[in-house]
């Protein structure tokens, strides 16, 4: 795992060769062979050039254009690291960021933790959000429903 947050370092330092985004991902992606490795390149880019460029009019997003949020879901191949793809129905909003509530069953105990993070998924379009999280007991079962998400309007 170590290697992994050392590879990420060296493609930030990398990334501000790049003038953008695109440019960033189209460097580093070449010859990645992992989903796991192709997310921390994509979050490191977008970190890099967003933090010069956050859109303006970045807001919540109301309930119906929530509704049009629907994706799956689960917990990873690595235990405590949670991922999932989320497709946008929007035709007009980029997404910016989306909070998850995951609840954990054991047995007939139920825990709920939220979660958010950080993504890009321009309207219409299927993309990814992935954090560590909190694992129950061996044998438990997880639901993961969208509390709420953040975005802006496309041009």
């Amino acid at each position: 795992m170590r290697i992994v947050y050392v590879f990420v370092t060296l493609i930030l330092f990398g990334c501000s060769e790049s003038s953008n985004y695109d440019e960033c991902i189209l460097k580093h992606m070449e010859g990645v062979k992992s989903d796991h490795g192709a997310r921390l390149i994509s979050n490191s880019c977008y970190e890099k050039h967003n933090k010069k460029s956050t859109p303006k009019g970045v807001r919540e997003l109301e309930l119906e254009e929530e509704f049009k949020l629907t994706g799956r879901a689960g917990v990873s191949s690595i235990y405590n690291y949670y991922k999932g793809d989320i497709y946008n129905g929007n035709e007009s909003i980029t997404l910016t960021e989306i909070k998850i509530k995951i609840t954990t069953t054991s047995g007939k105990s139920e825990t709920s933790k939220e979660y958010i993070d950080t993504v890009h998924i321009s309207p219409l379009s299927t993309g990814e959000f992935a954090f560590t999280f909190m694992p129950g007991d061996k044998g438990s079962e997880y639901t993961w429903n969208i509390v709420s998400a953040k975005g802006y309007k496309s041009q």
